[in-house]
């Protein structure tokens, strides 16, 4: 059952995901009116509560950096536990299911950089992650979308034993934590975890976003694989079996990662140096993500569907990107395409409709009342349909609609 109010400050807008371990809710903030992400204990697990406290205190412990959600609101009160953050973008896994399971070298890139800075930062204040995974690495939105956040903090730790500034001793018979997919071998043998363990999960993400896939994941579902079949796996595969036909550079952070002692300290600059090499040999300059990219959604659940008819007057926008304006203090964007579309039932064929950067959705409206020349427009981010008038260049914005600019029929912010 969905709550209604959390904490008697949270308003729920709807459900956001749910796992073994919590529940998460889009909420209003009803003092400042924004927008934001509440975590609570999940009903089925009796260690829910004690992870979500965890990650409270974590996150409390390690706020200030770069890619570090903001923490709004931590209650560790007995059957009162939630967590409210910063509201985030999609994770990683989501967007490279979107975009066919292909991110560009330059994209990998990204991540990775920012990947490792993050994880500097965090083993800096004495923790380590112990669960990273695609699912965990969270864009951020609007001005704030070239930033990779590292989220769920139920699994960290401490590694370095205050006040003394001890590390962690080495212990073996662990039992496993973590996500077999993306752990570290010495997780798998059931040896304590450090920051070693951290790095070599980055390297199986980057292997993963590298390939489309991992070998110990199968590629029908029907094919069931556990986690002892996992660990023979990754105790047997090379570097270059890894990253075959892939920049030798990543094959080398993956030794570096897999021969690190376990109280070692990490060399993140020569990982950066890596990294750093592989743009130079292939010639990429840019810094960010290449997600911005326009796609025809396509759903075989509609495939019975006759097609639209045409449009006598065709929706054309005039680029393919979503695009900051710097200028605007606003935070607001540009969207611009070169696609030419039908009008479409907005009840019936959203799965026929454009996606732009995976979380805006626009398409044509057909509503007797409303011209033709108007778009409709559909983001995971706000609570209603959009209706606004075509124009060259329609501006978006997080949130509802703020303002109609009359003098600027064609553009509405929201």
């Amino acid at each position: 059952m969905m709550p209604n109010l959390i904490g008697n400050r949270f308003q729920v807008i709807s459900s956001a995901g749910e796992g073994q371990f919590g529940r998460v809710f889009l909420c209003t903030d009803l003092e400042t009116q924004t927008q934001c992400a509440v975590k609570i204990p999940s009903v089925s697990s009796k260690d829910s509560a004690a992870q979500l406290i965890n990650e409270g205190k974590i996150l409390k412990a390690i706020q200030g950096g770069k890619g570090i959600p903001k923490l709004i609101k931590f209650s560790s009160k007995e059957n009162q536990e939630f967590l409210a953050i910063q509201y985030l973008g999609l994770d990683l896994e989501t967007k490279f299911a979107k975009h066919h399971k292909i991110f560009s070298l330059a994209t990998i890139l990204t991540i990775a950089e920012q990947l490792v800075d993050r994880l500097e930062y965090i083993h800096r204040k004495g923790y380590i992650h112990r669960d990273l995974k695609p699912r965990q690495l969270l864009l951020g939105l609007d001005s704030d979308v070239s930033t990779l956040y590292v989220v769920d903090y139920g699994l960290s730790k401490l590694y370095m034993q205050r006040p003394m500034g001890l590390h962690i001793p080495y212990i073996e018979g662990r039992p496993f934590e973590g996500t077999p997919y993306f752990a570290s071998l010495n997780t798998h043998i059931g040896i304590q975890q450090s920051r070693r363990d951290d790095l070599e999960g980055v390297v199986y993400m980057l292997a993963y976003f590298l390939n489309g896939s991992l070998p110990w994941i199968p590629s029908n579902r029907s094919i069931k694989i556990n986690e002892k079949q996992i660990r023979s796996m990754k105790s047997k595969i090379s570097s270059t079996e890894l990253f075959a036909n892939k920049p030798e550079e990543f094959s080398h952070i993956f030794k570096y990662a897999r021969n690190l002692e376990f109280d070692a300290e990490p060399d993140y600059q020569y990982i950066k140096n890596q990294l750093a090499l592989i743009r130079q040999k292939n010639n990429i300059h840019a810094i960010g993500f290449e997600f911005k990219t326009l796609r025809k959604r396509n759903s075989s659940k509609n495939s019975s569907l006759k097609p639209p008819r045409p449009s006598k007057i065709p929706l054309t926008f005039h680029s393919f990107l979503i695009e900051d304006e710097e200028d605007n203090s606003r935070g607001s964007r540009k969207c611009r395409s070169t696609y030419d579309a039908s009008p479409i039932t907005p009840s019936r064929n959203w799965e026929n409709s454009l996606l732009i950067d995976d979380d805006l959705t626009v398409c044509l409206n057909s509503h007797p009342e409303i011209k033709d020349r108007s778009i409709l427009v559909r983001s995971p981010r706000f609570k209603n349909e959009i209706l606004t008038e075509c124009g060259r260049s329609p501006t978006f914005r997080k949130g509802v609609v703020e303002n109609l600019d009359k003098d600027k029929k064609n553009c509405v912010i929201f």
